[in-house]
């Protein structure tokens, strides 16, 4: 099966592609469709430096490591980066699938389905190591005779408020 993959990927994609810009020549003529391919390729690298400032000011604008929104504007910046990249490719098939990557709605809904954020056992917030309980999504400071580590638990925004750090 992932033969059959490789094999359509491969070789009968870009067989597609062809057929598809051959198709487009012969109606509309050669001159046409190598401008259309051209101007593919300016706005595909266009849209990928636009995802790049997205992604910066993601970065700059918000402290991505408390904010589910900088995660968001980060996937949604990749999503475009891709997007940019299949329309900058040539062919006609990759500028439709990057059209459809571009759009707005298409972007939030990748962004939010792929959000995988969250801490996990060793993720490392903001140079101190957090360690997960393993029965439930509480996790809790890995304890260390450093005076400087502040005891306590960090919850997650949706279970509620915390109480006093003791």
């Amino acid at each position: 099966m992932r033969r059959l993959r490789g094999l359509a990927f491969f070789v009968i994609y870009p067989i597609l592609e062809v057929i598809a810009i051959v198709w487009v020549g012969g109606a509309i003529g050669w001159g046409w469709t190598f401008l259309i391919l051209l101007a593919g390729f300016v706005a595909g690298l266009l849209i990928i430096r636009s995802a790049g400032t997205a992604a910066f000011g993601a970065l700059t604008g918000t402290d991505p490591v408390t904010s589910k929104k900088a995660g968001l504007e980060l996937r949604g910046s990749g999503i475009l980066f891709a997007g940019g990249a299949l329309i900058a490719a040539p062919g006609f098939l990759n500028d439709l699938a990057g059209l459809i990557l571009v759009l707005p709605p298409v972007r939030v809904f990748l962004a939010r389905r792929f959000d995988w954020a969250g801490p996990r056992r060793g993720t490392v917030i903001v140079g101190e190591v957090i360690v997960m309980d393993d029965d439930e999504f509480r996790p809790t400071w890995e304890s260390t005779p450093d005076p400087d580590v502040i005891q306590g638990q960090i919850l997650p925004p949706d279970r509620g408020e915390a109480g006093p750090i003791v």
